[in-house]
């Protein structure tokens, strides 16, 4: 039987213990697909990937270096992402599997340079170099992401990176899992994904700021300048907050908005009613 025509597949996922990696482990086990489920490997150790993918037919990626501000790997995002998924795809074509299915992120042209996007698509092209099946799955920004902005709002300030203008439609994790799984077995090439409601990145911050208890938070306008220069002096001492501070200095400035795929609100997210927030739907 041609793999691809089974309905019930053996996956190796990896990633699993994350936001959404943990919700795509659920729900390909209730669908009745075989997981083999991976997590807290370090999978930048040459050789670490040896022999996972063995019997399998689809490999899934929901893994990657952190986006939080308060993560303790000092790494670059290209010694961690581009090296997992390297060494994944060489273990997804020796053993024979015949699908990979990869979490990746949503670009636009305005950071598509930055460090974190260009490990992303590093590894994308060469995946697209291989013969096999593949979807890359493409968020804008998860709900996820944001809780590292609650601490600075309980404390009743949460900055702006430019005038806070700039939309986008970041997508709950459950919604990007179950796209995942919809396309398991087959799928689009890309699939740039966000959610249904399109606020500002003040609007964003509101909710945030309404989710801990501090609806009046200050939120000052820093400068993109300014805030890329402060990533560049913290670059010897720690890579990945100095590409995130590049990457969100970058992504904040300016409209990030992928197709409206997924169904759950960032407010029912972090629990507000934003009576006050227009969002735009369409």
């Amino acid at each position: 039987m041609n793999k691809s025509a089974s309905n019930a597949v053996r996956i190796l996922l990896v990633g699993a213990g994350g936001q959404v990696g943990r919700r795509v482990n659920e729900l390909l086990r209730l669908s009745g697909h075989t997981v083999l489920a991976v997590t807290g490997w370090d999978l930048t150790v040459a050789g670490s990937a040896k022999g996972l993918a063995e019997d399998c037919d689809v490999l899934m990626s929901c893994a990657g270096a952190s986006v939080s501000m308060r993560a303790k790997d000092k790494r670059g995002f290209s010694s961690v992402d581009p090296v997992i998924h390297k060494q994944l795809l060489k273990e997804t074509l020796r053993a024979g599997a015949y699908r990979f299915v990869y979490l990746s992120v949503h670009v636009e042209e305005g950071y598509a340079h930055t460090a974190y996007v260009r490990a992303h698509e590093s590894f994308v092209e060469e995946l697209r170099q291989t013969s096999l099946s593949s979807t890359v799955v493409r968020p804008t920004g998860i709900f996820s992401a944001f809780e590292d902005l609650l601490p600075m709002a309980r404390k009743g300030f949460l900055p702006l990176i430019g005038n806070g203008l700039a939309r986008t439609n970041p997508i709950d994790p459950q919604d990007v899992a179950e796209l995942m799984v919809r396309y398991v077995a087959a799928g689009p090439l890309d699939l740039p994904c966000g959610g249904p409601d399109i606020p500002t990145r003040r609007q964003i911050n509101q909710i945030i700021g309404e989710a801990a208890g501090k609806p009046n938070a200050w939120m000052p306008n820093a400068p993109p300048g300014l805030v890329r220069m402060e990533g560049r002096l913290v670059r010897p001492f720690h890579s990945r907050i100095a590409e995130l501070m590049e990457f969100y200095s970058a992504v904040a400035t300016q409209d990030c908005i992928a197709p409206q795929l997924g169904m759950r609100r960032m407010s029912e997210y972090f629990g507000v009613v934003p009576a006050r927030l227009a969002f735009q739907a369409t």
